[in-house]
């Protein structure tokens, strides 16, 4: 074994098992660190005597050792042991010299902005030394390193016995410099190209293909766009469209033999190409594709032998040859999932249309109300509301105006792009408003208004081939929907059936119950785009593993909802722990949560302490990964009143944090400070709620001031350089964001954006511990934010961040 290294110069020992702070060079002899190093790193007058054979011995020795080390990994490459989680033994165990990380995952080489950071374990790079007058910072543990698994299980079981211990440690003489942020790279092997009928801004942008074209973009995926027919209204070939989620572009253009010669074979492993309209020109993409070995996914999305909708470019000999080269084949009604099967020897799969929960939601999910539009009928109590084509004949006007006179005090609101005749049909009706074509994005604000939302399709077989946006997207609001009937639609939890044109009105006129908030919770998680998204991406797996951590204080009327939620949509992505801490309960908590760990195999955790810092570190005591080495593990924090709709969020944290080494948690929680108020600014309510260009640019924002545990995705080996969460912030408030501070102390940036497929019901659980613990919210915020600000007082530059 070669020596121990004097380690005056970088301030600690790099080799064992955890880095050990050293004495500065002025507090050993001759001012040294250790014996015969001056102040400046030179020799002092015993050290110059002793030079010439010390520095013998040493090239002797480390020779030996290097010659001893190669010996041995060449005798004992035979004899390395199987990996846990790998059966066949086929997983390497990391190496010092690899180029892959301790999960056997490539490493690529740092960028120069990443290569001038402040380094992030032992023995990356020199570390000033601590003056011995302060109490040592928690000095980075060595998980990171690829070490063994053994070694990192030690590391983590010696950080949990430390929890909540140190939490009141003086702080350093100076914070460390933040590191830099980087853009978040595209996430490995996720690339699509989307062949639809239309461009993606077409009629509001609200199809199909537009939808799930930002649902990959959202997760940090690669989208190619191609459109088959342009647009009068909207030409952008060739160039890149702005989705307006976080910045992403979608690269689109129009079909041309170029997609086939060039754009497929330079499509990344892994990669799908996406067909929704069997177009004779589509089939050299799709030949292209398989020539490849790029999966091909089919979406039969109408009923293209329908003349109305297949037109005159439709041909069945191009349909059965493009659904014959097919992968994947999906339909979005089951009429057509009856009718493509009889031309597909594998299963079509079913998979309806779907809504975005981060635009429409209900009440109980909003964070703020929209704004009435400014063509929103004046003083209107009631309005009923359709959105959509206004053409074609399935459309049935009849329906509409046997309603508006009905019911005359209720006003109806139709958005679309109506043609003259449309107008003129509709002039003799006061109550009937044809406002225009809206983009997508601005209908949330009209359907948050509308008391009921209408779907007047004519009834027949064409309807039962439809799977209707619109429908979920009023039903996501919370909106009961009055439709002709429809096989297709039954069953659905919001929607209230019509056979003719007497019974629409009559329903449109009533008042209709709301869905149930069981109804809306199965409905979010079943119809999302979110949803449909991982069905397509259901062979991408996460390379992180993920602890979700919950928090439980008599809630057990509804923990039941976010528990499943967190399985059903992220169980199948990667490894999960699912982590449950029941904070003192009193009511039928304990035996919910007992049903719910023998049923779906979770962790419970029960403490005799209401506090979220004492329920949250008993959760991080729990965790039981032993495959995983910490930095590549991702701890989620979630309150019992949220629900996951899809996993989104595990993607989009997963992009993140492999882009950044150094960031230590991102949020989808996030305020900055307010001296002046006991409340401080938080995202809610804010415009793009609180993106900004940082958002643009590195697809998360940096300037904030601070994260909200409800939401928040840490990497495991930062929180290990943290003591935790600290337990004198009690009930709760203030305990994560002492959190962020003591991410940022650690040499680490913390960061916000708003994920996709997370809701939460906003103080449903923090409310009742106030309530038992007989605090006034105000007061408890007063008494926390004290201790809070007395504890960082010297770092004020971590509260003028944002």
């Amino acid at each position: 074994r070669a020596p121990q290294r004097c380690p005056a110069a970088r301030g600690m020992h790099t080799r064992g098992r955890r880095a050990r702070p050293v004495h500065r060079a002025s507090d050993g002899p001759c001012g040294g660190g250790c014996q015969g190093v001056g102040a400046r790193g030179g020799l002092c007058g015993s050290g110059r005597r002793q030079a010439t054979a010390l520095a013998v011995l040493a090239l002797c020795l480390l020779a030996a050792a290097f010659l001893l080390t190669s010996e041995a990994a060449r005798s004992s490459a035979a004899k390395v042991p199987a990996r846990a989680g790998s059966p066949d033994g086929s997983a390497k165990l990391p190496n010092m010299g690899s180029r892959e990380d301790a999960m056997g995952h490539p490493v690529r080489k740092p960028s120069p902005t990443e290569a001038s950071q402040p380094p992030s374990r032992p023995g990356d790079a020199v570390h000033a030394p601590a003056p011995p007058s302060e109490p040592s910072r928690l000095e980075p543990p060595v998980h990171e390193q690829p070490l063994s698994h053994e070694d990192s299980q030690q590391a983590v079981a010696d950080w949990k016995a430390s929890l909540g211990k140190g939490v009141d440690r003086q702080l350093r003489a100076s914070a460390p410099p933040p590191p830099q942020p980087l853009p978040t790279q595209q996430l490995p092997g996720c690339e699509f190209l989307i062949v639809s009928g239309i461009p993606l801004g077409d009629a509001g942008g609200g199809q199909r293909s537009a939808q799930l074209a930002r649902a990959f973009a959202h997760r940090f995926c690669t989208v190619h766009f191609v459109y088959i027919f342009p647009s009068a209204s909207f030409e952008n070939q060739g160039t890149t469209f702005v989705t307006g989620v976080s910045g992403l572009a979608v690269q689109q253009m129009q079909l041309s033999p170029a997609v086939a010669t060039d754009l497929v074979p330079s499509l990344s492993r892994g990669a799908r190409v996406i067909i929704e309209v069997p177009h004779r020109d589509v089939i050299p993409v799709v030949e292209a594709a398989r020539r490849h070995k790029t999966q091909v996914v089919v979406e039969i999305l109408d009923d293209w032998f329908d003349k109305a909708l297949g037109g005159d470019w439709f041909n069945k000999a191009d349909l059965v040859r493009i659904l014959n080269s097919a992968d994947r084949v999906v339909a979005t009604a089951l009429a057509l999932q009856r009718q493509a099967q009889a031309y597909f020897a594998g299963q079509v799969e079913y998979l309806p249309n779907a809504a975005n929960e981060l635009e429409f939601r209900p009440a109980a999910f909003r964070e703020a109300e929209l704004a009435l539009p400014g063509d929103w009928p004046p003083g209107a109590s009631r309005v009923a509301l359709y959105f959509g084509s206004l053409y074609g004949s399935w459309l049935r006007w009849d329906f509409i105006h046997e309603a508006a006179k009905v019911c005359p005090d209720t006003e109806f609101v139709i958005i679309g792009d109506a043609s003259q005749q449309v107008k003129d049909m509709n002039k003799d009706f006061r109550n009937v408003h044809l406002i225009g074509l809206k983009q997508h994005s601005e209908l949330t604000a009209y359907v948050q208004a509308a008391t009921v939302g209408l779907l007047p399709f004519a009834p027949g077989p064409l309807l039962e081939t439809i799977s209707p946006v619109k429908v979920f997207e009023y039903g996501f609001a919370g909106l009961p929907v009055v439709a002709t009937f429809s096989e297709e639609l039954k069953g659905l939890p919001f929607i209230h059936q019509a056979k003719d044109a007497h019974q629409f009105a009559s329903l449109a006129c009533s008042e209709l119950p709301a869905p149930s908030s069981d109804d809306l919770s199965t409905t979010l998680q079943q119809y999302s785009w979110g949803r449909v998204a991982d069905a397509m991406m259901q062979d991408h797996k996460l390379q992180h593993a993920f602890v979700v951590i919950i928090l439980c204080h008599n809630n057990g009327d509804f923990i039941g909802r976010m528990v499943r939620s967190a399985l059903k949509h992220g169980a199948t992505k990667t490894t999960m722990q699912v982590i449950v801490v029941d904070t003192a309960s009193t009511d039928e908590s304990p035996q919910v949560l007992a049903d719910l760990k023998a049923e779906l195999g979770i962790t419970v955790v029960q403490i005799d302490s209401p506090g979220c810092s004492a329920g949250r570190n008993a959760g991080l005591a729990a965790i039981n990964l032993p495959g995983f080495v910490p930095s590549r593990v991702l701890v989620s924090f979630f309150d019992s009143d949220m629900l996951i709709t899809s996993a989104s969020w595990m993607y989009e944290t997963e992009a993140i944090h492999l882009s950044n080494p150094r960031l230590g948690a991102i949020g989808w929680a996030a305020g900055w400070f307010n001296p002046d108020l006991p409340y401080d600014t938080v995202v809610y309510g804010l415009p793009r709620r609180g993106a900004n260009s940082e958002t643009d640019k590195l697809g998360f924002r940096v300037s904030v001031g601070y994260l909200g545990s409800g939401g928040m995705v840490a990497k495991l080996s930062a929180l290990m350089d943290t003591p935790g969460f600290d337990e004198r912030f009690f009930p709760a408030g203030f305990e994560d964001t002492d959190l962020s501070f003591a991410l940022r102390e650690a040499g680490y940036f913390i960061a916000y954006r708003e994920f996709g497929g997370v809701l939460h019901e906003a103080h449903k659980t923090t409310a009742r511990i106030h309530s038992e613990a007989k605090l006034d919210y105000d007061d408890l915020l007063r008494k926390n934010g004290k201790l809070f600000r007395s504890k960082w007082k010297n770092r004020p530059q971590y509260f003028s961040a944002g």
